[in-house]
């Protein structure tokens, strides 16, 4: 976070920097409430974690979940979409089935709540951006042509209309630095 500030130019406020941190797991019991966070490695960026609060049943995705919108990828922090499935997977097959998943994002005709059905509509969608920019830059596309397409097929619950609210260009741009990177 300080890093990316400074590159940024910005000033932190230091309340907004965390003072613990954790590899794969953390647990702390609060009363009568426990709270588990995980990092499941990069996805949205490489720090997102996943906060289970046990006895309510309730699982905080954060930015990990955008339903039903073309999310925000955020490459120069870390993302990576090709691990951001595999975290979707594994959230949505090692976390409770009948719990509460609270979403960072949400279309407002689905909202920013749901199940584990739902992050598995987004772990499509993410494969199947991975899938159609590989297939375009197989077909020899060059980026500034990958990212003109305004909405990706099979997914009509995304759809924006073209223009700065839609970040289908982005999401494919994006795919395509990651599919060309080294």
């Amino acid at each position: 976070m300080r890093a990316r500030a400074e590159a940024d130019k910005r000033t932190l406020d230091p309340a907004m920097v965390p003072d613990l941190g954790f590899t794969d797991g953390y647990r702390q019991g609060f009363g009568d409430e426990a709270i588990n966070a995980r990092y499941f490695g990069p996805a949205h960026t490489k720090g997102d974690i996943v906060t289970l609060f046990e006895k309510a049943n309730v699982v905080h995705m954060g930015d990990l979940m955008f339903n039903r919108l073309y999310p925000v990828i955020d490459r120069p922090g870390g993302a990576s979409i090709r691990g951001w499935v595999k975290v979707l997977e594994k959230v949505a097959t090692e976390y409770p089935k009948d719990a509460i998943y609270i979403f960072g994002h949400g279309n407002p005709k689905f909202g920013a709540m749901g199940t584990p059905a739902d992050l598995l509509v987004f772990r499509d969608y993410l494969s199947a951006l991975l899938a159609h920019v590989e297939s375009e830059i197989k077909a020899g596309k060059p980026k500034e042509e990958v990212v003109k397409l305004e909405n990706l097929a099979g997914f009509p619950d995304f759809h924006v209309p073209p223009g700065r609210g839609n970040r289908l260009p982005s999401n494919l741009g994006v795919a395509y630095d990651e599919l060309t990177s080294a």
